[in-house]
């Protein structure tokens, strides 16, 4: 099942099944947290 992960770092917004490993915006390693559609959706606004 998919769903939203947020880099604490740097605020990127990641849609899968795990979050990646290194932050494809920051290279932070282990630095996302998983988060609901309308938290995601609210890193954009």
């Amino acid at each position: 099942m998919k769903r939203y992960f947020h880099c604490t770092v740097c605020d990127d917004v990641h849609y899968g099944e795990n979050p990646p490993e290194i932050c494809p915006t920051c290279e932070t390693m282990s630095s996302y947290v998983e988060v609901t559609k309308d938290e995601a959706e609210g890193y954009f606004l």
